[in-house]
């Protein structure tokens, strides 16, 4: 293991932002975060509470957020959607609650903190509750991120919660999305630090596992094993076991470094690249990468800088809209940081193994590798032991580690070098607390009393202002050395010589600021490191200014000479000369140098200022300037200065620079107090100027402006050209340009190419779409109107399309087109230019354009009159063409391809791969055509479509399939050679044989070719002999041989020679006595081919024609020809001959098909539809009501996709009928359909009526999936076919009849949840038919919001009229897709917030009551079935009712659902029907409690229990919750012990009220409820105060509260605060553990008094606590000044020693207390008080040693030997016992 070596020299820590007077403890601080881009710092105290304060702003004071906090997180945006001043916070309650927070800050203004969005743990816990039912408690939270409004959590190590807050409708609302991660219990329980880093989650378990999840979806990705790789290494075997306990985990931002930090202060990084090489097992995502789409997912226009974005990504080039220098700076430092190094260059780009992540691969492949040598390297840090790590930051190079102590009394910062391993730290002095910089990782930044400090390695203060010097500014440096106090500081002479080159003024003036005190030793030294006088050298010093002077004085010279840098040179030069003057007046009133010294010194000073007085100009500065010489200036000049006194300020600069009187004008404008005094301003305005005078074609007048303010006259004009997009003005410059011969040919063309398009644009484009509907619309809707403004609709609608057009040609610039390569320029052209025009453009570019812009219909016809007489119109489109330059998407390539090879075209890349020639050919029209698909092919081999396809099915072994396909093309031996190979035959036996019977149905009349194909099966049936007669005679295949001789040539006699005797061909011929022997089985056959005899005289024969079949397995005479009497061989039943309807060939060979019910509904037959869904599916099916709505929604799409065939609509509906499911809704959309389809058929003249009814279907399909918005679609189609319907009628649109056709509309839209329709009502209201209105309205219950906005469209006097009728009409709503459920409501302006819809009239519920047997039960139920808390107040009207159901339904109905169904969970039945009880109250009580609901009931016991003392709790409960009112409480808590003691005393109480015994149990409830609802310790002890006396009055097990109550009373003022364990549990072990561990934390906070006090309330023993207080009084005595006093010390002990007496401890004890503190050594003291010091030590001895042995001797059980053994050991060290 390395060891860390300390190397504190090469750090140093640098203040950024002063001190703060508002900074408060530091100790206090647990976590610290700065905001991003902001100054605004975020601090969480140990106690939990949260500050946010501007470090930077002494002014603003902290803004404290109210609550108690254990984390929070800044927002990280990439793009501020804010202002700079305003940022979003994310805290985490200490309840597991989250809270967002918008933090607005001002410069010098309070910071406000506005809670714009909430989320209590309860609802964080049901979120993960919809995706697990079995979590019940949330234990932990974790806040992984928190970016650009979505925040990633990770609760109870298990689940990843990501909440996601949106602005909608100016309101910010919060969306969520769970998912679980893949994680053991085990490994969940050793987790102990999370990080994500590229939306990949790391958690890291104690032992060294890490797992990676994906925080998208919780899915495992990949799993590290530290020790397992460490292990791998023999060399670092031995370091494993040294491994453990880990506690923090970082990942570089490439993800190709991991560290890992054990409490033993040890780490270990892991190259992540190398270890996957390692264990690839361990990867558990890898899968080929993916790109994304060139195009985006959400349609947008190709033009627009988003989808050029998308396409860029895709093809992993870099794309910006920000063109800006800040923006080019930062991609390079990107493309810098990715560069790989040099030891990896020979790894290739994408290896990094983060591109198998899934939600990584789309992403261009990082090419950072990490620094860490393979295998791991380790580390051991030297910090202190008391201190733990805390903040981990990682890179590929290296790691930074901090060490933060308890209380943050000390901060180690430790960087560790992972390619070296070498170890630097730094120790930050003090107390300090960490902070954290949102959006950055490698910083650390302290916070400390003094102010805020960055802690940099490897770099001295030196080099930090040389570096800060050339890449920054001077105004930095001279700020970063204000604010650390760092007087003078070497600047080096190169930051002098990039300022010069530059021409950074600020820079040479901060140069020559660090050296204007060289000359002078009084201030050029402190007082520690003043040299003597007689070592001042001051020649020495000014030989050091030398080089210097020398380079100013060059500058000076060189830009003096230049015409254009003159007014640098005049600048510089006063600079110069005012240093120069300075040093001079410096040395000169200096007596610190000798005279010799001084002499040298002023004449090299005066050499430099000699030389440059030359280049002053001898012009007079204005009055009051600081420049001497003003007064001597002739009267001539200051006339012409007031000349300029009157000119205009452009005038003036226009003057100044063309007489180059550049300074005389400053001193003008700065009299007149004008901006462009100063240079920048002037240059400016000289700059628009120049502007002006080329917009006026003065070119020789812009010519000398720009030469006299210092600008490179065709630089300038090169960019004016550029940048700028006016026409006239680029095309001059350009010309003036190109007569210079100045102009790039590259740019000359892009000038030619913008010519074209501004030609181009004046023309109309191209659509590529259909043309917009919404114009067409607008036209048509006015068409309908008045008709004399239609000229001026389309004139505004042409002017808008004009300006739209014209927008983008009118404003283009030459730096954008410049930089578009060739391609893209030919897209850009070909977008504009119209269609005859296209196809005279190069094929190529034509091609690349039509597929990149995915323009189908040209591409299509484009292919389709290739070859037709339209083809001249298109360029000749060859397969090589297509496949070089198709860049559309895959599913449009795949269709060209397809249709190109229906046209016999395949392009290169298809044909060099037989697999995908073959898929594109079915594609197109078949491997077997009419000809073959390519006549033409050859493949590399030289062999044609044909021999590939065989050798393919012969591969594949595709026996049918060669088949059909040589029949297809009647492929033989003689027109195919590949037929003819041997060594196909050989290799594959059934293709000689598939090819010989292929030669029978050539030539019928040969039997020889039958006898080959039989001899080829037998090579088939014979692998590895050769195919003859006599092998299957050899074989036992005596009848196949049999058969094939009978096709021989010549019969059997020919092959069947006579021994001795052989034919040509040995496979044709047979050996009788083979024969003869093969025959043996079947001698009657044997008998008959050798007979002995004559023929005919032997008996019958024994074999017929079905024993030959026998050996031919396709006419198997068992299972065939059964229906032949003369087949003896039949082993089947039947003896009919076959026919297609046989049982047995049916049930064996058929393919029966089972018709389901929607088949018999496409035929209109429901009543066979019905049986067959009783039959088929409701016949043990299980989930009846599922099967119903599947039914129910299956002939609901099918009777839309044939709505304009009555039968099936009609056979659907009966269906329905038949199965009692609801066809309301099925019959109003057929309508539907039906009225739009009869619309568009007589109003669509551009489709055929066939296409208008296949449009129609898909959108119905569309509906019957319920996709979204289709039914949106769908109800606009019908309200136009309506509104149609009507005017063809002539019918009014607001009368009766017009009702009756908007009915269906309105059915439409309640059926599928939309708005309803408002055409008909808002007809009503222009018409000024309230009547109708009223009727429609009412009729198909309008919404009351909905039905207000309509009734405000009427006139003033009915809109008055209608608002006071609907001030109390009631409307009822029966949703019909829900039931029948009712909802009712009241139509009146002013509606109870929050107040419960009633669904029915309250009236009426109470009317129906009046008819039930118990009007009080049917009250109640339909008092839940409504929710409504008014029904059960009259239920408990009624006479003899009980009122405890009233009080239960009551509450119930008063509260939330969710509430509700908690307090009835118990509940086996439905709340309505159940019966209510006693326990049945207590379990409402508890969970109204528990919620904090204590209104509800106390509202609710005052209804209906006026007089139960509960009513008294709840007031209490109230007044100590909400609104902090002990006194009260105490007031409510008196009456109620009052209450309960009259009601023991008093006789038995009626049976209405509530019993005595459970209301002592639920006030105990109460109780207990509110102290565990206590926010803070302040509210805990003023409730236990209140309490103490309860216990005298309830019976109960509850706590203790008087003790409690004093326990609080002692704890007050100490810092401990009372554990919650003692409210919840009442265990005896329970309690007095807490109480130690009270006694414990008090005894370790030094607060031993308190401490006794609390042991003696719990009864635990106090002589410990009294030996620990007597102890801590010695320390304090010991350093007070009163020690030194003999009597002071006597009189302490004595005190002591009473004391202990008093408490009667133990002697043993109280001997070894006193004993200790005599064998204490003394503290030293100084030389003088030495002795009087060790004679009051002695004495002070002598006590102790004596009150020990009086303490010993009352010890009863210390035996004498061992009294002895201490008086000897008294003894040997001085001291005599006797005294």
């Amino acid at each position: 293991m390395l060891e860390a070596a300390q190397q504190r020299q090469n750090s140093i820590e640098v203040a950024v932002i002063p001190e703060n007077q508002h900074c408060g403890a530091v100790s206090d601080i647990q976590r610290a975060e700065l905001a991003p881009g902001g100054p605004l710092l975020g601090c969480l105290c140990v106690q939990g509470q949260l500050v946010v304060w501007n470090p930077a702003d002494r002014e603003v004071p902290p803004a404290k957020v109210d609550g108690c906090f254990r984390d929070f997180s800044w927002e990280d945006v990439i793009v501020p959607s804010r202002g700079v001043s305003s940022f979003r916070l994310l805290a985490v309650g200490s309840q597991w609650d989250l809270k967002l927070l918008e933090v607005e800050a001002e410069r010098s203004a309070s910071i406000s903190l506005l809670c714009v969005s909430d989320c209590p743990a309860d609802r964080l816990l049901q979120t993960v509750r919809e995706k697990d039912h079995r979590l019940t408690e949330l234990e932990s939270l974790h806040m992984l991120s928190f970016a650009a409004g979505r925040c990633c959590l990770l609760l109870n190590s298990h689940w990843l919660l990501q909440l996601q807050w949106r602005q909608v409708e100016e309101e910010l609302q919060m969306f969520s999305s769970c998912c679980s991660i893949q994680l053991n219990e085990t490994d969940r329980h050793a987790a102990v630090h999370h990080c994500v880093c590229r939306d990949t989650l790391f958690i890291l378990s104690s032992t060294g596992i890490i797992s990676l999840f994906s925080i998208t979806d919780g899915s495992l990705l990949a799993s590290i094993d530290l020790p397992a790789y460490l292990s791998s290494d023999p060399a670092k075997e031995h370091l494993v076991s040294s491994f453990s306990s880990f506690c923090l985990l970082q990942v570089s931002a490439d993800l190709c470094t991991v560290v890992a930090v054990t409490r033993s202060h040890t780490a270990v990084a892991t190259d992540l690249n190398h270890y996957f090489r390692t264990f690839p097992e361990h990867l558990l995502c890898a899968g080929p990468p993916t790109r994304p789409p060139l195009r985006p997912q959400q349609p947008s226009d190709q033009d627009s800088l988003a989808s050029s974005s998308c396409s860029q990504a895709a093809l992993r080039s870099a794309f910006s809209s920000d063109r800006s220098w800040e923006a080019r700076l930062a991609s390079m430092y990107i493309r810098a940081q990715q560069a790989p190094s040099p030891s990896a260059s020979f790894q290739p780009a994408g290896t990094s193994w983060s591109s198998s992540l899934p939600h990584l691969s789309h992403r261009a492949p990082s090419l950072a590798h990490s620094k860490v040598p393979h295998g791991g390297v380790t580390a051991a840090f030297s910090v202190p032991g008391s201190s733990a790590p805390s903040l981990l930051t990682v890179s590929e190079f290296s790691a930074l580690l901090t060490f933060v102590s308890p209380s943050n009394s000390q901060i180690t910062v430790a960087l560790w070098d992972l390619k070296s391993g070498s170890v630097s730290y730094h120790q930050v002095e003090g107390e300090a607390a960490l902070v954290q910089r949102c959006g950055e990782r490698q910083h650390r930044l302290v916070l400390k009393k003094s102010g805020v400090f960055q802690v940099l390695f490897s770099v001295s203060q030196q080099d930090l202002l040389s570096r800060l010097m050339l890449f920054g500014s001077a105004a930095t440096v001279d700020a970063v050395c204000h604010l650390n106090n760092w007087g003078r500081c070497s600047i080096p002479i190169h930051a002098l010589q990039a300022g010069l080159k530059n021409r950074q003024l600020d820079t040479v003036d901060f140069y020559l600021k660090s050296k204007e005190n060289i000359l002078n030793p009084s201030t050029a030294f402190s007082a520690a490191d003043q040299p003597a006088p007689s070592t001042l050298n001051l020649t020495e010093s000014v030989q050091e200014l030398c080089p210097a002077l020398d380079l100013l004085c060059s500058a000076v010279r060189d830009s003096n000479s230049d015409a254009q840098s003159r007014q640098f040179s005049e600048q510089l030069l006063n600079i110069t000369v005012n240093f120069v003057n300075t040093q001079i007046r410096s040395v000169l009133s200096n007596t610190h140098h000798e005279d010799l010294g001084v002499q040298s010194c002023v004449d090299v000073l005066d050499r430099y200022a000699s030389e440059l007085r030359s280049y002053m100009k001898k012009f007079p500065w204005p009055a009051g300037g600081d420049t001497p010489g003003t007064n001597s200036a002739p009267p001539a000049q200051e006339t012409q200065g007031d000349e300029w006194e009157q000119l205009q300020t452009e005038e003036v600069v226009l003057r100044s620079i063309l007489t180059n009187q550049i300074p005389r004008a400053q001193a003008v404008l700065r009299r007149k107090s004008r901006p462009e005094q100063h240079l920048s301003a002037l240059r400016k305005e000289g700059l628009r100027q120049v502007l002006c005078c080329l917009q006026r074609r003065d070119l020789q007048t812009a010519n000398t402006l720009l030469t006299n303010m210092g600008f490179t006259v065709k630089q300038q004009l090169h960019s004016i050209c550029l940048y700028t997009n006016d026409r006239d003005l680029r095309e001059f410059v350009v010309e003036e340009l190109s007569r210079r011969s100045c102009f790039p040919e590259d740019e000359m063309q892009s000038v030619s190419f913008i010519r074209d398009m501004e030609r181009l644009g004046s023309l109309q484009p191209v659509s590529r779409c259909s043309a917009s509907t919404t114009s067409q619309r607008l036209v048509h809707v006015f068409q309908r109107g008045a008709g004399g403004g239609q000229e001026v609709l389309e004139d505004l609608l042409g002017k808008q399309r004009t300006e739209e057009q014209q927008g983008l040609w009118g404003n283009l610039r030459l730096d954008w087109v410049r930089n578009w390569n060739q391609s893209c320029q030919t897209s850009v052209f070909l977008s504009r230019r119209q269609h005859t025009e296209l196809t005279s453009c190069d094929a190529a570019d034509l091609w690349r354009y039509l597929t990149a812009l995915h323009d189908q219909r040209r591409v299509v016809h484009w292919i389709q009159n290739g070859e037709t007489t339209d083809a001249s119109q298109w360029p000749e489109l060859s397969p090589e063409l297509v496949n070089d330059n198709t860049v559309c998407s895959r599913y449009m390539r795949e269709n060209i391809l397809d249709l190109l090879a229906r046209r016999g075209v395949f392009v290169p890349e298809e044909l060099a791969d037989l697999e995908q020639l073959l898929w594109r050919m079915a594609q197109g029209g078949g491997v077997m055509t009419s000809s073959p698909p390519v006549p033409q092919y050859r493949s590399p081999l030289g062999l044609d479509l044909h021999s590939l396809f065989i050798t393919f099915c012969l591969d594949h072994n595709q026996q049918y399939l060669l088949y059909t396909y040589l029949d297809h093309y009647r492929l033989t031996p003689r027109n195919c050679p590949l037929l003819t190979n041997q060594s196909l035959s050989e290799s594959q036996p059934w293709f000689e044989m598939l090819v010989k019977i292929q030669e029978i149905t050539r030539d019928l009349s040969d039997p020889g070719l039958i006898f080959q194909a039989s001899l080829t099966s037998a090579q088939v049936l014979l692998p590895g002999s050769q195919a003859s007669l006599s092998s299957l005679l050899l074989e036992g295949h005596s009848l196949l041989a049999l058969a094939a001789i009978m096709f021989a040539p010549g019969g059997i006699d020919q092959q069947v020679t006579v021994q001795g005797e052989r034919s040509g061909r040995a496979e044709r011929t047979v050996d009788p006595q083979l024969l003869k022997m093969a025959l043996a089985p079947h001698p009657k056959l044997k008998a008959a081919l050798f007979p002995a005899g004559s023929r005919g005289s032997g008996s019958s024969s024994d074999i017929s024609v079905y024993h030959l079949l026998q050996s031919l397995h396709p006419l198997d005479p068992s299972r065939l020809f059964g229906w032949q009497t003369a087949n003896t061989l039949d082993s089947t039943e039947t003896s009919e001959l076959p026919h297609f309807s046989s049982p047995h060939l049916v049930n064996r060979f058929a393919l029966v098909e089972n018709l389901d019910f929607l088949y018999y509904l496409r035929h209109g037959r429901p009543s066979f539809a019905y049986a067959t869904f009783l039959v088929q599916q409701l016949n043990g099916c299980g989930d009846v009501k599922a099967l119903l709505q599947q039914a129910r929604q299956q002939v609901y799409r099918l009777a839309l996709q044939c709505f304009n065939v009555p039968s099936v609509a009609s056979a659907a509906v009966c269906f329905c009928q038949l199965l009692g499911v609801s066809s309301f809704k099925l019959r109003v959309d057929i309508r539907a359909m039906n009225i739009i389809l009869q619309h568009w058929n007589q109003h669509n003249t551009h489709n055929t009526p066939a296409q208008t009814l296949h449009n129609l279907v898909s959108k119905g399909v569309q509906l019957a999936e319920a996709e979204p918005g289709a039914a949106e679609e769908l109800i606009g189609y019908l309200e136009a076919a309506v509104t149609s319907s009507l005017e063809q009628k002539g019918a009014s649109r607001s009368s009766y009849e017009a009702a009756q056709e908007w009915a269906l509309p309105v059915e439409f839209c309640q059926l599928h949840s939309l708005k309803l329709s408002s055409v008909y009502p808002a007809h009503c209201a222009h018409d000024g038919q309230f009547v109708h209105f009223l009727l429609f309205v009412q009729l198909h219950n309008f919404p009351p919001q909905q039905v207000r906005s309509l009734a405000a469209q009427f006139g003033p006097a009915l809109q008055a009229h209608m608002s006071l009728a609907f001030q109390d009409l009631q409307v009822y709503t029966q949703r019909r897709s829900c039931g029948a459920e009712v909802h009712t409501h009241t139509l009146s302006k002013e509606e109870t917030p929050g107040g419960p819809e009633q669904p029915t009239e309250l009236f009426q519920s109470l009317l129906q009551s009046l008819e039930e047997a118990s009007p009080c039960r049917y009250l109640l139920q339909e008092a839940l079935v409504q929710r409504c808390p008014t029904l059960a107040v009259l239920a408990a009207c009624q006479q003899g009712v009980e009122l405890l159901p009233c009080l239960c339904v009551w509450m119930l109905t008063c509260v939330d659902h969710v509430i509700a169904e908690d307090a009835t969970a118990h509940l086996v039945e439905a709340p309505q029907h159940h019966e209510w009880t006693l326990h049945d109250l207590s379990i409402i009580w508890r969970t109204l409690l528990g919620r904090g609901h204590v209104r509800p009931l106390l509202r609710g016991f005052e209804l209906f229990q006026r007089d139960c003392p509960l009513v008294l709790v709840l007031r209490m409960f109230e007044l100590c919750c909400d609104y902090r009112n002990f006194c009260e409480a105490k007031v409510k808590l008196l009456d109620f012990q009052r209450t309960l003691i009259a009601l023991r005393n008093s006789s038995p109480a009626p049976s209405s009220e509530l019993p005595l015994q459970w209301v002592e149990s639920q006030a105990s409830v109460l109780l207990l409820t509110i102290l565990q609802r206590c926010s803070s310790q302040y509210d805990l002890h003023r409730l236990l105060h209140l309490l103490a006396d309860v216990d005298k009055l309830l019976k109960s097990n509850g706590p203790d509260f008087k003790k409690l109550s004093q326990l609080s009373q002692i704890l007050q003022g100490s810092g401990v605060s009372l554990s919650p364990r003692l409210l919840q549990s009442n265990s005896p072990s329970v309690q007095q553990e807490e109480f130690q561990a009270t006694v414990d934390s008090l005894q370790a906070r030094g607060r031993c008094s308190q401490a006794r006090e609390v042991a003696v309330l719990a009864g635990l023993p106090v002589h410990r606590l009294l030996l620990s207080q007597i102890l801590q009084e010695v320390k304090s005595q010991k350093s007070k000044q009163q020690w030194r006093r003999l009597e002071t010390r006597v009189s302490f002990w004595r005190k002591c020693h009473e004391q202990l007496k008093t408490e009667s401890t133990d002697p043993e004890s109280a001997s070894q207390l006193f004993l200790s503190q005599a064998e204490t050594e003394p503290a030293g003291s100084s030389a003088a008080g030495e002795i009087q010091t060790e004679l009051l030590d002695v004495q002070e001895r002598c006590l102790l040693l004596g009150l020990a042995a009086h303490w010993l001797s009352c010890s009863a059980r210390l035996p004498w030997n061992s009294w002895r053994a201490w008086k000897r050991r008294c003894g040997s060290a001085g001291y005599d016992v006797t005294c």
